[in-house]
């Protein structure tokens, strides 16, 4: 197959440019564990994870209100 072909290019282009090789392996890396960071942030926040197995059960309010109407004394 071309597969051997293929590593055998990329890596005597890598050797002929070595700056940019390492630049463009750097930024990919740094581009994927971002995205794995907020893929886990997001899973931890919103799966049933112990403590909080009854997450996706759960209501949050933004605001609650209580009025108190005095009457007076009959």
């Amino acid at each position: 197959m071309n597969i051997k072909l293929y590593f055998k290019q990329s890596w005597q282009l890598m050797q002929q440019n070595r700056f940019f090789s390492v630049i463009y392996i750097v930024g990919s890396g740094l581009a994927i564990s971002m995205i794995m960071l907020l893929a886990v942030t997001y899973h931890i926040q919103t799966a049933d994870i112990a403590p909080a197995v009854n997450r996706s059960r759960s209501v949050y309010l933004e605001s609650v209100s209580y009025i108190y109407i005095m009457r007076e004394a009959p």
